[in-house]
């Protein structure tokens, strides 16, 4: 069977984490990437020069860092962030955001600005939060929505989202006046979910579950 890459496709390959670059404007790349334990990568964007970024969840403590808000490992599962430049030859940002349990990046997306955003879930009630619409863990496991900076030095907004049950951001997409748009799955009665949404209106970020 004959597989066919279309040019400036970025493959990712869970487990061991291979990222492979096909373009026909760039001499291609491939590499393994992480620690001594597991990673997972499960999206990827890439920006305006090709800079691919690379969003999932590590075990490792030794997972590279540079340029990062958070560079080491806080629970059992962090989330992991990675940018490689255009060529994959350098690692332009490369870090951890997470607390005591088990974290977990599943979307990223990028603004005109190259401000990095990320949803996923999270099981931990200490996951870093600024700025938030939800400062707490309010079930087994909630959504989570982190808008870093465009180095990843710092965040501009980090909060949870969700209610008594299981919850999480599966998709992230921004929009050109900066509103953020969040889809994934949501576990909760009708009217706890008609309150949330009327809580979350007029913030900047909105919900599709």
């Amino acid at each position: 069977m004959n597989l066919v890459i279309p040019t400036g496709v970025v493959v990712l390959v869970q487990t061991a984490v291979l990222i492979s670059r096909v373009t026909a404007a760039i001499p291609g790349y491939s590499t393994y990437f992480g620690g001594s334990s597991g990673e997972k990568a499960y999206a990827v964007t890439l920006d305006t020069d090709g800079n691919s970024y690379i969003v999932g969840e590590t075990q490792s403590g030794d997972y590279p860092t540079i340029d990062c808000y958070q560079n080491h490992i806080a629970g059992n599962t962090d989330i992991c962030l990675s940018v490689f430049s255009s060529d994959g030859s350098s690692l332009l940002i490369s870090g951890y955001i997470g607390g005591i349990s088990n974290d977990y990046g599943y979307a990223i997306a990028l603004d005109a600005d190259r401000n990095i955003y990320v949803s996923g879930s999270s099981n931990s009630y200490n996951f870093p939060t600024l700025n938030s619409i939800q400062s707490y863990l309010a079930g087994s496991d909630d959504a989570v929505v982190v808008k870093f900076f465009a180095d990843g030095s710092d965040v501009s907004y980090s909060t949870f989202l969700g209610g008594s049950g299981s919850d999480k951001g599966k998709g992230i997409t921004v929009d050109s006046g900066g509103g953020v748009y969040i889809t994934g799955s949501l576990n909760l009665p009708i009217s706890r979910r008609r309150r949330l949404f009327r809580e979350l209106m007029g913030e900047e970020v909105k919900t599709l579950f």
